[in-house]
């Protein structure tokens, strides 16, 4: 996580806008503002990602360490 923020600190003045949220192993239905990732202060993924409009980017960040079957299988 260190290493995503200090890589989106450093490219923020190349952002008009910059917004980041957390997400464990793989994105499924909800994302957090903390790394704390409590689950009452979930944000819906679908909300995040219909935010904004079209001239907006969406870059998502994993450390790849979940297993396959999140990948693979619908669900995770």
């Amino acid at each position: 996580i260190k290493v995503v923020e200090e890589l989106f600190s450093a490219a923020r003045a190349e952002f008009k806008h910059l917004e980041y949220y957390y997400f464990h192993n793989c994105l499924y239905e909800g994302v957090w503002r903390d790394n704390a990732r409590r689950w009452n202060a979930q944000t819906p993924t679908w909300e995040v990602l219909n935010t904004y409009g079209p001239d907006y980017k969406c870059i998502f960040v994993g450390d790849a360490s979940m297993s396959p079957y999140e990948i693979a299988y619908p669900g995770g």
